[in-house]
């Protein structure tokens, strides 16, 4: 079975086999060397997509270079929800919380989605004004 880098790995491996150094390929992208920097380390979260044209780009590659389309789909891989454990489903639930700390995991978690929600609002708003500009 195929191994599937993710995004940030695969970023770093076609960076260095175009020989460019994060300065450079931050440079080239029109990006700063640690935005760079945290996207290949995975301490950032999912990718734009104008993010990862300008990267496209500052590798030197078409969009529609396979390596390219490798991209964009890691960071579609990133994107999807990761499935429930099944043991999950099956736990007993509880509404009341064993205190104050307890909702703060759950916090975050709802933070987060509704973080990524306003990401693809944002996303689907950038691709319909580019749409609209081309007619």
């Amino acid at each position: 079975m195929e191994s599937i880098e993710d995004f940030g790995d695969l970023l770093r491996r076609l960076r260095t086999d175009a020989r460019l150094s994060q300065n450079a390929l931050a440079r080239a992208a029109g990006m700063s060397p640690s935005n760079v920097n945290r996207i290949e380390a995975s301490k950032q979260g999912v990718p734009r997509k104008t993010t990862i044209i300008k990267l496209a780009r500052g590798l030197g590659l078409s969009l529609t270079d396979e390596r390219a389309q490798q991209l964009f789909a890691a960071a579609e891989r990133m994107a999807k929800p990761k499935p429930m454990p099944s043991t999950a489903l099956h736990a007993p639930f509880s509404m009341k919380p064993r205190g104050r700390h307890a909702l703060q995991p759950k916090l975050r978690e709802l933070k987060r989605i509704y973080l990524r929600g306003l990401e693809l609002i944002a996303d689907i708003e950038e691709m319909i004004a580019e749409d609209e500009e081309d007619e």
